[in-house]
C-alpha cells in the first residue's frame, strides 16, 4: 500500500486525495510490513521494498528508517545489478537507496525500488 502517486499521469484525480496525514499512515504501514517481512529474511537473502510513488517520505526515507533499527541488513546498488540488462540507465533516477522510475522519462507509471540484503 501507498500513496499511488506514481499513477497520478492515468488517475489524475489523486491529486486531491492525496495529503500528509496519507502519506504519514501509509509510511508507517509500509514499515510494519517490512518488519514482518524482515523476521522471515535469511542470512543473505534479499527484501525487495516497492512502491508507486514518488514521495520520499514513503520510499528513501522509510527504507533510511528501517535500516537504523536493523543493522544486519544493507542496500543492494541496483545501478551494479542493471548493467547488462536491457535498460537505458540514462532513464532511471538513482536515489540514496533505491531508484525510481519517472514518468516523463519512462512513459510508465513511477516507481520506487529498493533491494536490501541481510549481511549477518
Amino acid at each position: 500500500p501507498c500513496s499511488g502517486s506514481g499513477t497520478l499521469r492515468r488517475v489524475p484525480d489523486l491529486r486531491y486525495t492525496i495529503d500528509k496525514e496519507l502519506i504519514d499512515k501509509y509510511s508507517e504501514l509500509q514499515l510494519q510490513i517490512l518488519e514482518t517481512c524482515y523476521s522471515k529474511l535469511e542470512k543473505d537473502g534479499e527484501l525487495v521494498y516497492s512502491t508507486c510513488s514518488f514521495f520520499q517520505k514513503e520510499n528513501d526515507d522509510v527504507i533510511s528508517s528501517f535500516l537504523v533499527s536493523h543493522g544486519d541488513l544493507t542496500c543492494v546498488n541496483l545501478e551494479d545489478r542493471l548493467v547488462g540488462l536491457d535498460i537505458d540507465l540514462d532513464k532511471i533516477h538513482f536515489t540514496k537507496c533505491g531508484i525510481m522510475t519517472l514518468t516523463n522519462k519512462t512513459n510508465t507509471d513511477g516507481f520506487f525500488i529498493s533491494i536490501l540484503k541481510r549481511v549477518e
